[in-house]
């Protein structure tokens, strides 16, 4: 029946839209997030970087107002004069993607690494490896995301 073949098309086209790839690739998104943040070109940053629980926890304590980094997680800076940036998509799965960029900052060569969660036709940062600390997640008090299958 035409009942029938409508709510047939409109089960695919939600479930296709639902499967849509993001509109950015993972490495592309890492890249513009420290671009837009750091470098003043006047390209706005490609919607709110970090997923909701890493958002929470870097949240100041309601109480003291105490902050529970003094540093910038993104550049792992206080201070940041930042060019040169590469990324690279180290592994991906549906909901979860491993990204590994690369930029001087004042002078010094930076690799940082980005647990990224899928976020309808986007990314969000969901925790960084810290060089030295590990998992900002983890320094916060909270439980890192699972790495996508296949990472070690």
């Amino acid at each position: 029946s035409m009942k029938n073949i409508m709510f047939a098309l409109l089960v695919g086209s939600a479930a296709a839209s639902a499967a849509a790839p993001p509109a950015m690739t993972p490495d592309a998104f890492i890249r513009a997030v420290i671009e837009s943040r750091y470098q003043d070109d006047g390209k706005a940053p490609p919607v709110e970087p970090f997923d909701a629980n890493l958002t929470r926890l870097m949240r100041p304590d309601p109480e003291s107002g105490d902050v529970g980094i003094d540093f910038d997680p993104i550049c792992n800076c206080q201070d940041h004069d930042i060019g040169k940036v590469t990324a690279r998509r180290i592994s991906e799965d549906a909901k979860l993607a491993v990204v590994e960029a690369r930029f001087i900052n004042m002078g010094t060569p930076v690799t940082m690494r980005y647990t990224l969660r899928r976020n309808g036709r986007s990314w969000q940062i969901a925790d960084i490896m810290l060089p030295v600390q590990g998992s900002l997640v983890a320094m916060l008090g909270g439980t890192p995301p699972q790495r996508p299958s296949g990472v070690k």
